[in-house]
């Protein structure tokens, strides 16, 4: 059957055991149609996107920006300052919006690994925040129930602010930083892609688009799921208040015990959804 068959009128297979479902997810023929409506607004040619050898070269490409190293010094490090730091901005009195907290410090997250060098700030957080909102709404345009046009538009308004405020700033700097024989171990990934950009046949669009794929993917689901395990590790401790003091306990053993019971109860969430 041609690819390029509607969807309606393609024969489909479930698949519903747990084995075979694996055994299909890791067969090197197999191509996703996931985002098809968004490839044609902000997801062209990105990672999530990309099927076959360009996909894997890619994705190789862009691993060394998660190697061991770099998210045990996000998780133990960045994070942890970073939303200790947006506490204290967002904080209005004793108290702070636990959402407000996860949207700003996950969107930080994703400035820091794209390569944004001035997202120092709650404003300019919650301004690139609201720009990844209405791209979102490119990613999922397949579901959309406003006109398509009228998202198409307020998608291309804010996918020029970004290039604007953001991604035009920091290519720049990068480029110059290449250009001068800069650094060849990047850690972000606007550098890194400028470094493989040749073997990768980027150009400024594709690089664009990556780094919007990012900063999508980072946010909604994070920061909703984030909210929920909290909340279940809440009622827990209301349940077994002899647990509360390991809330605040920072030993390796305690924090470590806390942030596996966290994972499982988001990947639990997540196969809910």
């Amino acid at each position: 059957m041609a690819l390029d068959t509607p969807l309606k009128d393609r024969e489909i297979t479930w698949i519903t055991a747990y084995a075979e479902v694996r055994e299909v997810f890791k067969h090197p023929d197999m191509l996703q149609t996931s985002y098809d409506g968004a490839k044609d607004t902000i997801f062209a040619d990105v990672l999530v996107t990309l099927d076959g050898e360009r996909h894997d070269l890619r994705r190789k490409t862009e691993t060394v920006l998660f190697r061991p190293q770099i998210v045990d010094a996000l998780e133990n490090t960045v994070v942890p300052a970073e939303a200790a730091r947006l506490i204290q901005g967002l904080r209005q009195g004793t108290e702070a919006d636990l959402t407000d907290i996860s949207r700003l410090v996950t969107t930080g997250l994703a400035a820091r690994i794209i390569g944004f060098d001035d997202c120092a700030t709650v404003e300019r957080l919650e301004e690139l925040c609201a720009l990844a909102a209405r791209l979102h709404q490119g990613a999922i345009i397949d579901w959309a129930t406003r006109p398509r046009e009228e998202i198409l538009a307020d998608v291309r308004v804010a996918k020029e602010r970004y290039r604007e405020r953001f991604f035009a700033p920091s290519l720049a700097r990068r480029q110059a930083l290449v250009a001068a024989g800069g650094p060849q171990d990047p850690r972000d990934l606007i550098h890194l892609l400028l470094v493989h950009s040749r073997e990768l046949a980027l150009d400024t669009e594709m690089l664009l688009r990556e780094t919007i794929h990012y900063l999508v993917a980072t946010g909604g689901t994070t920061t909703s799921v984030f909210t929920h395990g909290c909340h279940e590790i809440w009622n827990w401790v209301a349940a077994h208040p002899e647990d509360r003091a390991k809330l605040a306990d920072r030993s390796e053993e305690h924090t470590s015990e806390l942030q596996s019971r966290l994972h499982l109860v988001c990947r639990l969430l997540l196969e809910k959804k």
